[in-house]
Formats: structure tokens, sequence, C-alpha cells
């Protein structure tokens, strides 16, 4: 069982729990709101310390991934989402953040499949729900 340190589940709790709820909220844009403090450069410098430091750990890139996306860096966002699924395939919340990242970038096809993915794996994730009926709204 590997060693996880106290900052680096601060480092989650911090950063993580915003996008993954900005899926299930009424008050985003159509752009994702960029937070200044979450997608800073020191931020982002430390949660790639944490990447580094646990190559392995798709939670590390998902967290990483989601500060990228509060920096409006959306390419930097879902390679660290695309790393964090291969990864674990079945990691439901980084396919929920890819699809948050596709529809806020237009790419609602690829929205839309990674909400159903995270569905498909857990059925009781409602920000899955919420962010693909949004792209479907959205869509239209």
């Amino acid at each position: 069982m590997r060693k996880v340190s106290h900052t680096r589940f601060a480092l989650l709790a911090i950063v993580g729990a915003p996008l993954f709820l900005a899926a299930c909220s009424n008050t985003i844009p159509d752009g994702l709101t960029v937070e200044p403090i979450q997608g800073s450069s020191a931020n982002i410098a430390s949660l790639s310390a944490v990447v580094n430091a646990n190559p392995s750990d798709p939670e590390a890139y998902n967290v990483r991934g989601a500060a990228y996306g509060r920096a409006g860096k959306f390419s930097q966002a879902l390679k660290d989402f695309n790393r964090a699924i291969s990864l674990n395939p079945r990691f439901f919340q980084a396919y929920s953040n890819r699809g948050l990242i596709y529809s806020r970038t237009g790419e609602y096809g690829l929205a839309a499949r990674d909400y159903n993915a995270a569905i498909q794996i857990n059925s009781n994730y409602s920000e899955a729900y919420v962010g693909r009926g949004d792209v479907y709204n959205n869509s239209r």
C-alpha cells in the first residue's frame, strides 16, 4: 500500500471539488469560470509536484486536470483526464470532468459520450446526469 501525504489530500480537497461541482451548477456560464487561485500557476505547480511524486495515481491527474480547466487550459486538462482514465478506466469522475471540458469547448458528442461512460460506471453519479442534460440542451 502506498503512503499518501496529508498535503496531497488537502490539495485534492481544495482544488478538486469545484470542477466536480461545476457540472451540476446552473450558475456556470457557457465557458468555465476561471478561478485565479485554483488555476494559478503556483497551484498547478504544486499539483504537478503531486503528480510527479505519484505518477501512477489517477486522482492526482484528475485534480490537476480540474485546475487546468479552471485556468482555461483545456488541452492540458484533457491530457490529464485522459491519463487518469488510462490509469483507471472505471474512474467515473474523470469521465465526467472530461465531459465538462468537451462541453465547454463545444464538442458535445464527445461530452455526451463521456457523461454516458460515467453513468454506465456509476448510475448514481448525479453530476453526470446533469452534465449530460446540459449537453443535450446546449447542442440543440
